[in-house]
């Protein structure tokens, strides 16, 4: 019992908590810091590394391919959401996304992928998704109306705790291909999407999943390496890895961020 209880609690904790920070960054520090915050491989990070401690490495090589593939279905979700954010209620922006992820993902469950075709598959939806939210998520955020209460915080960390022991249990692995599809299951991007809908509105959610889009689609490199890595060196090297790619990634989005701010800020008129 120990076995499944404690990692599952330690995985509720670590994306409770990724998630609060992520909001909060969002609400005060603006959408791209929110969402580099948040789409950080919080929710698989530590699933691989739970998984890596009761599995061998083919397992685990063999679910980050399906986690690689499994990212495909990622980018149409997040796109539905930027663009029904600032037009609908939260429920119906969840909603549909959910619905989005289910058609792209359970085609994506049934094949038999390599690598290679995983990453181009990805290759292919994500400059479309990309290319087809270009004009939206640019909705100015009203902060004015930010509602805030004391409570927020405990009860941030609270369901979404929940909500991941939730998916945890539910999509417990019966193999690679239900473990690489759960590890990347969006739930932060689910978790998100409703606390800043609910505290700053349908354009703060709508933008820091316009940002995210751009930041998880590195997600595919640093699986990829983990996968390689995984079968040449071992679960621990191999994670490393993927973690350093990641790392990576994010450092590359934030010079490119802060030098984009630097040339907006040059162009606006004295």
């Amino acid at each position: 019992m120990e076995d499944v209880f404690i990692p599952l609690l330690i995985r509720m904790l670590v994306t409770a908590a990724v998630v609060v920070a992520a909001t909060a960054a969002a609400e005060r520090a603006g959408p791209f810091y929110g969402a580099l915050i948040g789409v950080f491989p919080t929710s698989a990070g530590p699933a691989y590394v739970m998984l890596a401690l009761k599995e061998d490495a083919a397992f685990v090589a063999a679910s980050a391919v399906a986690s690689m593939a499994s990212m495909a279905a990622i980018a149409p979700f997040v796109a539905v959401m930027v663009w029904l954010a600032p037009r609908a209620g939260v429920w119906t922006t969840v909603g549909a996304g959910l619905a989005v992820w289910a058609v792209f993902a359970v085609p994506v469950s049934q094949i038999a992928w390599t690598p290679m075709t995983a990453l181009a598959v990805n290759a292919v939806v994500y400059p479309a998704c990309f290319w087809i939210t270009r004009n939206m998520g640019q909705a100015p955020v009203d902060r004015q109306s930010q509602r805030t209460w004391w409570y927020t915080l405990p009860l941030r960390a609270l369901v979404v705790g929940l909500f991941v022991g939730a998916v945890v249990t539910a999509s417990h692995a019966l193999g690679p291909v239900g473990t690489g599809l759960g590890a990347v299951f969006p739930i932060v991007f689910l978790s998100l999407t409703v606390i800043l809908h609910l505290s700053l509105g349908g354009a703060a959610a709508a933008a820091t999943m316009h940002k995210a889009m751009r930041v998880v689609s590195g997600m595919v490199f640093a699986l990829m390496a983990m996968h390689y890595g995984v079968v040449v060196y071992g679960s621990a090297i191999g994670l490393s890895i993927g973690l350093s790619v990641s790392v990576t990634w994010a450092v590359m989005l934030v010079v490119w961020n802060r030098r984009r701010t630097r040339r907006a800020a040059g162009k606006a008129p004295a």
